[in-house]
């Protein structure tokens, strides 16, 4: 991509991005995408690159105006609609029951003791989507988590996506920022 930059308008270079990069992001993204750290970097590189900025230029804009999900949010997005997929049984039979709550001192609820998530007692096992998805729905607003059964996988994801995007600034909120002179 860094090659065809100044070969190609940025129209071509996101249609490379979207066919040669992004499915490298999504593609078992539940598995390994809890540590983003440098795929996150290059997710950000490759931007710049599609829409010819500055190396350090603020990538948000870019993210927002495209509705492109940044590679942490893919990794959400992912786990939700996973966690879809489960409330609405269509999980295989092996995940039935995978993230059933935990309660008190009895097996049934009351409401003095309100089901609260599993908890690794392992530190290797608690990045595992059993233990790491009942955190992420539980920190999701809840008009994202009211949709889990009204709404269809497709648009759930789709919504999921536009929120997600709908997050990121428009503009640099960094005083005296020395990349874009935000003073």
């Amino acid at each position: 991509m860094k090659r065809l930059r100044n070969m190609l308008p940025s129209y071509v270079l996101l249609s490379i991005y979207h066919s040669l990069f992004a499915p490298y992001l999504y593609q078992s993204v539940l598995v390994w995408g809890h540590n983003p750290g440098r795929v996150f970097k290059l997710q950000k590189k490759a931007i710049r690159l599609v829409f010819k900025t500055k190396y350090n230029a603020h990538t948000d804009n870019l993210f927002k105006v495209n509705c492109i999900p940044k590679f942490p949010d893919i990794y959400k997005i992912a786990a939700l609609k996973f966690y879809h997929k489960y409330c609405n049984n269509k999980t295989p039979t092996y995940f039935q029951g995978i993230f059933s709550p935990l309660y008190g001192p009895h097996s049934h609820n009351t409401r003095n003791n309100p089901p609260r998530p599993q908890v690794s007692k392992k530190t290797y096992t608690s990045k595992c989507i059993r233990y790491i998805i009942p955190k992420i729905v539980s920190i999701t607003p809840s008009n994202i988590t009211d949709k889990f059964k009204s709404h269809s996988l497709e648009g759930f994801g789709y919504y999921v996506k536009r929120f997600c995007c709908d997050q990121y600034n428009d503009v640099c909120n960094i005083f005296n920022c020395y990349i874009c002179g935000n003073g």
